[in-house]
């Protein structure tokens, strides 16, 4: 009897739980929220880890219907439910924590994927750096944790950079050193860091961010800065000896070339060989003197020819490298000729027959000054030309789109499209150097030192090699100079005289059209258009009388006049003849 009644005891808190965990279960499905919580809460505190009890107020917590709706609650009390599912029941325990409360294994997995989901889509829709850490941070049982947290982090991301400031940077993958955005975010640092610390820009703080930070990923940079600034400001009068003090100074420094470049460069201001020489002289350890020397062989030869080189070998016996001038004299004994293969040009030297450049030119000119203006094949409709050496080698230093033989030392050349009227002349010495830029609109040949040249807008004028300009551009039309005096019209009048090298009028304009002087005799035409000749004075040598007139060449000028043909009456033929210095017809 004693048995029984201790068992029956035993079962009674049980029972009563059960009960009340049952009363429970149906004021919450009758939507009495409020009695159902004294109800539940009654039990807890008899059995604080009742998970059936835990259940309920879990399930009645996530009620939309309840004005105390929290899901936050529920998930606290889903978790201790939850917790439940670890430990181990009896049997008629089991059964009645069930049937009093409806908690079982699957149900609690459902109300938790529930309450879960609803948490997600609340911190979705806030999309806040607080509402996902409040989300990551109390619903742990979430399968979306890790989705979360990559929104968190990415969130957090764009507001570090947002900021644009290194400290955002750093505590954004300090705080959340797992997300994928970190090895980002350390870049940006490095660099906002490295640009906040040396942001006046200044040899000092780049020298400061160096020895704080030797192993920034941006001490490189700085360096470079610091050393350039720091070079810059050393030299900051751009005189030879403040570049000569930091070199001394500063014997390790990438900059000292740049420096000895410098010195090199205001040494030889004047491009002129005294000054390079000085320069060897003054400064026989500069890494630039073989330039020095090479420009001195550059300037004194301008031609081609064996004399010069034989010259420039007496005159410059320290000349660093003889053999160059010993092989350039040589081969300008020599005598160069073309050859076509294939539809191709190329260069053999006439006396051994040594090929100098096989067939691979589309155009070649003669050989003159032991250079020639060749075309490659390029695949465009206007190939630019190029400079073939007759030591084997290629001048091809622009895009030259016409090109001459060299007279005087220079050659004169055009970039641009000359077919569309929108190309610029200059001029160049044989190793393709500009010795006058091109700046015209169009330009001949250098005769007596002066070359003619046109700018669209201004006229025609004169510039000697220098590229300075002798005679201003203002006439309409100009002949380049033979014999002092080259034929010039008058933008006032319309006429033509003849300018001396000074640009002053010798024989006033007063023809319509004139020639270039040959033999102190210049054609010319008068106000009725018929040719004749006259002397350096302006005076008449042989009346006007011809339909046209070319230069004397030898005493002898082909002139020509217009006949009718005896076929036709009304065509007219040029007949021509050769007359000599008083205007006698002569035989050809």
């Amino acid at each position: 009897m004693r048995v029984h009644l201790l068992l029956l005891l035993c079962l009674i808190p049980l029972f009563t739980l059960g009960q009340s965990l049952k009363k429970g279960l149906n004021s919450i499905n009758r939507g009495k929220y409020d009695v159902a919580a004294q109800q539940l809460y009654g039990v807890l505190e008899d059995e604080s880890e009742n998970p059936g009890a835990h259940f309920l107020l879990a399930q009645m917590y996530s009620s939309h219907d309840y004005s105390g709706y929290n899901l936050d609650s529920a998930n606290k009390y889903m978790l201790k439910s939850a917790e439940g599912l670890k430990k181990e029941y009896k049997t008629k325990e089991l059964e009645k924590l069930q049937s009093s409360s409806g908690w079982r294994e699957f149900t609690v997995k459902e109300l938790q994927e529930r309450i879960n989901d609803e948490a997600y889509q609340v911190a979705e829709s806030g999309n806040t750096l607080e509402s996902w850490n409040h989300f990551i941070s109390v619903y742990t049982s979430s399968p979306k944790l890790s989705i979360a947290t990559e929104h968190r982090n990415e969130l957090a991301f764009k507001e570090a950079l947002k900021s644009n400031s290194a400290a955002a940077l750093k505590n954004f993958y300090e705080s959340y050193p797992d997300a994928v955005e970190v090895p980002a975010a350390k870049s940006l640092y490095d660099k906002l860091f490295y640009k906040e610390q040396t942001a006046d820009s200044t040899w000092q703080s780049y020298r400061m961010f160096i020895d704080k930070y030797p192993y920034s990923p941006y001490a490189g940079r700085a360096r470079d800065n610091y050393q350039r600034l720091y070079f810059l400001d050393f030299t900051r009068a751009h005189t030879i000896e403040s570049y000569l003090a930091f070199a001394d100074a500063n014997p390790n420094s990438p900059f000292v070339h740049v420096a000895e470049d410098s010195v090199y460069a205001i040494a030889t201001r004047a491009n002129d060989v005294d000054g390079y020489k000085k320069f060897i002289a003054d400064f026989p350890g500069n890494r630039n003197v073989p330039k020095a020397w090479e420009r001195i062989y550059q300037i004194e030869t301008p031609f081609y020819t064996a004399d010069v080189f034989r010259k420039f070998m007496i005159k410059y016996p320290d000349y660093p490298n003889p053999k160059r001038v010993q092989r350039d004299m040589k081969l300008a004994t020599r005598q160069y000729e073309r050859f076509r293969k294939d539809g191709l040009y190329g260069f053999v030297d006439f006396q051994s027959r040594d090929t100098i450049f096989r067939a691979q030119f589309t155009e070649a000119a003669p050989v003159f000054n032991g250079v020639s203006a060749v075309k490659l094949p390029c695949g465009k409709e206007k190939c630019p030309y190029l400079y073939a050496c007759v030591d084997g080698t290629l001048v091809n230093r622009y895009p030259w789109t016409e090109a001459s033989d060299f007279f005087d030392g220079h050659a004169l050349v055009a970039i641009g499209n000359c077919a569309k009227d929108s190309c610029k002349y200059g001029f160049i010495n044989r190793f393709g150097e500009w010795t006058v830029k091109p700046t015209y609109d169009d330009a001949f040949e250098f005769n007596e030192g002066l070359a003619l040249v046109k700018i669209n807008s201004v006229g025609y004028g004169f510039i000697n090699t220098k590229g300075e300009e002798v005679i201003k551009p203002v006439f309409a039309d100009a002949g380049s100079f033979s014999e002092g005096l080259a034929s010039a019209k008058s933008p006032e009048t319309g006429l033509y005289g003849f300018i001396d090298k000074t640009g002053k009028w010798v024989i006033q304009p007063k023809f319509n059209k004139a020639g270039s002087f040959s033999e102190t005799l210049a054609p010319v035409a008068d106000e009725t258009g018929k040719w004749g000749y006259i002397d350096r004075t302006g005076k008449w040598v042989i009346k006007a009388q011809y339909d046209y007139a070319l230069s004397f060449v030898q005493g002898r000028a082909k002139v020509m006049t217009k006949v009718t043909d005896p076929k036709n009456p009304r065509v007219s033929l040029l007949q021509d003849k050769m007359i000599d210095k008083k205007g006698k017809t002569v035989k050809s």
